[in-house]
């Protein structure tokens, strides 16, 4: 019984001195990208996010490098509530069970509703058979969680965006 635990013993002290953990460094990940060089200077671009923010400095030139956003959602905050509080009504906001989506004028077309996780991932789209001024959209279907509702109009080249708990109730 001893010989059995003094070789686990060894086993597991020999695993863990050959483990070694992940390096935390710079790192990038991009979807694709490129450069150029342009009157002596190199020059690179990512399409896609980078992961590390650093900066330095190079003779006179101090250079930065940070985390790049894609520019899904391009809106004016102030703007954009104020014109989505004279055109849309989402109400019940928590909800457990159907999204009402109120058109408060009668010109008023949703073209698409968009509905998306915390990760970003669709979760829900509808592009067709969105005509009158009351939309439902069911929610049991979903698991409890927050969620971004994009709704998109004829009269408003940025979409409308909202904040939706459902929970189970």
């Amino acid at each position: 019984m001893k010989i059995k635990q003094l070789v686990g013993i060894s086993l597991s002290i020999l695993i863990t001195s050959l483990a070694q953990a992940q390096q935390v460094g710079p790192s990038t990940f991009n979807s694709s990208g490129g450069g150029s060089i342009i009157n002596g200077n190199s020059y690179d671009y990512s399409i896609g996010e980078m992961t590390i923010v650093s900066t330095g400095t190079a003779g006179s030139n101090d250079y930065t490098q940070g985390v790049l956003q894609p520019n899904y959602l391009k809106t004016d905050a102030i703007n954009q509530v104020s014109l989505s509080q004279q055109l849309l009504n989402v109400f019940p906001n928590p909800t457990s069970s159907q999204l009402n989506i109120q058109l408060k004028q009668s010109d008023i077309k949703v073209t698409a509703i968009t509905l998306t996780d915390m990760f970003g991932k669709i979760v829900y789209e509808n592009k067709n058979n969105l005509t009158g001024n009351l939309l439902k959209l069911d929610m049991q279907q979903f698991a409890s969680a927050t969620y971004t509702l994009i709704v998109a109009t004829n009269k408003s080249t940025n979409p409308f965006v909202f904040k939706i708990s459902k929970s189970n109730q």
